[in-house]
């Protein structure tokens, strides 16, 4: 994201953290719709995911404290990239994550 998310796409991700506060599992596809992948700030809104599904290896804005209460469970799917540039980009987690993959 390059700016705050407002309007529709903000009232779509209201209703979904509505329907997650009611017992609906949540499941985000790479990172959580309104997090920023680089930094971890929140861009106006953020869904609150139960499990975080994310391609190839972490988002470092994954590792930021404020981050991890939205991400849930992470699992890290493989896609094909070589596992030789999965370990350059591997980073220690914090304890608070976890992550299967």
């Amino acid at each position: 994201l390059s700016r705050e998310v407002s309007g529709k796409a903000l009232e779509v991700i209201q209703t979904i953290n509505e329907w997650q506060a009611r017992g609906s599992r949540v499941v985000a596809v790479d990172i959580p719709s309104g997090l920023n992948a680089s930094t971890g700030e929140v861009m106006g809104g953020v869904v609150q995911a139960d499990i975080t599904v994310t391609f190839v290896a972490l988002k470092s804005g994954m590792l930021a404290p404020g981050a991890l209460k939205f991400l849930g469970e992470v699992q890290v799917a493989d896609i094909g990239v070589p596992r030789a540039l999965i370990e350059k980009l591997a980073t220690a987690l914090p304890a608070k994550l976890r992550v299967r993959g």
